[in-house]
C-alpha cells in the first residue's frame, strides 16, 4: 500500500514530501498514517488521510519516489499512485464498518460504566476497600474518569470504607465538584476528621450552594453542640438559602437548640417548619422533656393528637421521663 512510505521515508525524503504538500496547497494536519491490521477504523482513517495527500504523492512520485521493498515481497508490491483509485471504491464499505464498530465501542463503554458503577456501590455497601481501589484503577485505565458521576462514586466508596486519606485525595484532585461531591465528603468525614467547616467555607467560595443534605451533615457534627455561635451561623446560612423551613433541616435546628438548652430558640425554629411529621413533633416534645418543662411538653403532645398525629414509643418515652 502507499502508506508503506510512512515506514521508509528518511528525514530528507520527509522534508521533500512536506515541500510537495506545501506546493500542492494541501491543508491537512495529518501525514501518512501507519496501518494497524487489527482495527478497521485505523485502516479507514489511514486511507482517508492518504486521499487528502494524493496531489502531494503524485508530485513526490515524479521527483523522488524511491521505496525499498522488503525482502519477503516482490518488486510488483511497490506502492503506486494508481493504487489509490483501486481502493477508493472500497472506502464506502470500510466507512460503514467503522461507524458500526464505533457505535459498538460506545455501547460497550456504556455497559462498562454501568458495571463499574454497580461494583462501586457494592464495594461501598460492604466496605471492600481493596476492590474499590482496583475499580478506581480500572476507571483510569478505561478512560472513564472524566465522568463526574463516576468520580463521586469512587469518593463515596472510599468514605464508606473509612479510607479518608484516599477520599480527601480524590476530592482535592477533582477538577469539577458539584453539591453531591461535597455532601459525600461531609456525610462521612465531618464527624470524624474535623475539617467540616474548612471544607464548607471552600464550598461557599466555589459558589456551590448547599442543600438540605449538606446542612444536616454539618448539624450532626459534634462540635456544633459545643458552640452556640457555630450553631447560630449554620442556622443563619439555612435561612439565607431558604432551607430553614425544610422539614429535615428544621428538625436538625430544633435538635441543636434542644441540646444546647435554648428552648425558646428551639420553639421558634419549630414554628418555622413548613410541614410537620411525627419526627418533628417528637423532637419538640424531647426538647421540652430534656429541659424539664413539663407543661409545654404535654401541650405539644395534645397538639399532636388534635391534628391526628399519633405518638410512637419515642414520644411516650420522652413523656415518661417527666412523669418519673
Amino acid at each position: 500500500m502507499l502508506c508503506m512510505l510512512a515506514k521508509v521515508l528518511s528525514p530528507i525524503s520527509l522534508f521533500k514530501f512536506k515541500k510537495c504538500i506545501a506546493t500542492a496547497k494541501i491543508i491537512s494536519k495529518k501525514l501518512l498514517c501507519l496501518d494497524i491490521s487489527t482495527r478497521w477504523n485505523s485502516t479507514y482513517l489511514m486511507l482517508e488521510a492518504t486521499f487528502a495527500l494524493k496531489d502531494a504523492l503524485e508530485r513526490y512520485s515524479k521527483e523522488d519516489f524511491v521505496v525499498r521493498v522488503p525482502k519477503d515481497r516482490d518488486e510488483n508490491s511497490k506502492p503506486k499512485i494508481d493504487d489509490l483509485d483501486n481502493v477508493r471504491s472500497r472506502m464506502s464499505r470500510l466507512g460503514v464498518m467503522m461507524h458500526k464498530t464505533e457505535s459498538n465501542r460506545l455501547e460497550n463503554a456504556h455497559l462498562t460504566r454501568s458495571f463499574i458503577s454497580l461494583a462501586l456501590k457494592f464495594s461501598a455497601n460492604y466496605g471492600f476497600f481493596c476492590e474499590a481501589k482496583q475499580l478506581h484503577s480500572l476507571v483510569m485505565k478505561f478512560g472513564l474518569y472524566e465522568k463526574l458521576s463516576i468520580q463521586n462514586q469512587i469518593l463515596h466508596s472510599y468514605v464508606k470504607c473509612g479510607e479518608f486519606g484516599h477520599a480527601h485525595k480524590v476530592f482535592d484532585e477533582m477538577p469539577v465538584r458539584n453539591v453531591v461531591s461535597w455532601n459525600t465528603l461531609f456525610s462521612g468525614c465531618v464527624s470524624r476528621v474535623g475539617f467540616g467547616f474548612c471544607y464548607f467555607r471552600r464550598m461557599l467560595l466555589e459558589m456551590v450552594q448547599p442543600d438540605s443534605t449538606t446542612l444536616n451533615a454539618l448539624f450532626r457534627w459534634h462540635g456544633v453542640f459545643d458552640d452556640l455561635r457555630i450553631g447560630g451561623q449554620l442556622r443563619g446560612c439555612a435561612m439565607k438559602v431558604g432551607l430553614s423551613s425544610d422539614r429535615f433541616v428544621g428538625c436538625s435546628i430544633v435538635d441543636l437548640y434542644e441540646k444546647l438548652g435554648e428552648v425558646s430558640d428551639a420553639k421558634f425554629a419549630f414554628g418555622e417548619l413548613g410541614s410537620r411529621d411525627l419526627v418533628s413533633w417528637n423532637v419538640m416534645v424531647s426538647a421540652y422533656a430534656l429541659n424539664g418543662i413539663v407543661k409545654e411538653a404535654f401541650r405539644i403532645f395534645r397538639s399532636m393528637q388534635v391534628i391526628g398525629v399519633r405518638g410512637d414509643e419515642f414520644t411516650f418515652a420522652s413523656l415518661l421521663v417527666l412523669v418519673n
